[in-house]
């Protein structure tokens, strides 16, 4: 599960930007809306999360790197990945002034 994640140079995220999920500690734990980031932690975090904001605010180049964070970790380092393909270089889309 994902609690924090750190973006720069992503589509037209330029400045690094943090979206981090973990809730204060002084959030009640009675709340079942609530879970741990991992087992036997003491941050916790929500178990459902929604994205809102004005139009071209960043919304979907957000799921655009959640979707590449997920290629990335299930196909960097396969034998069929762009590792063994030489300059097939790492599909992404950087900020461009």
């Amino acid at each position: 599960m994902i609690y924090k994640i750190e973006i720069e140079n992503f589509h037209s995220i330029r400045d690094p930007q943090v979206v981090d999920l973990r809730v204060h500690a002084s959030a009640p734990h009675d709340s079942d809306r609530l879970t741990r980031c991992w087992r036997e932690s003491a941050e916790r975090r929500p178990k459902v999360v929604a994205v809102y904001g004005a139009n071209g605010s960043g919304k979907s180049n957000l799921l655009r790197v959640l979707s590449f964070a997920a290629w990335f970790v299930a196909h960097s380092f396969v034998a069929h990945s762009f590792v063994s393909k030489p300059g097939s270089g790492i599909p992404h889309h950087p900020f461009n002034d």
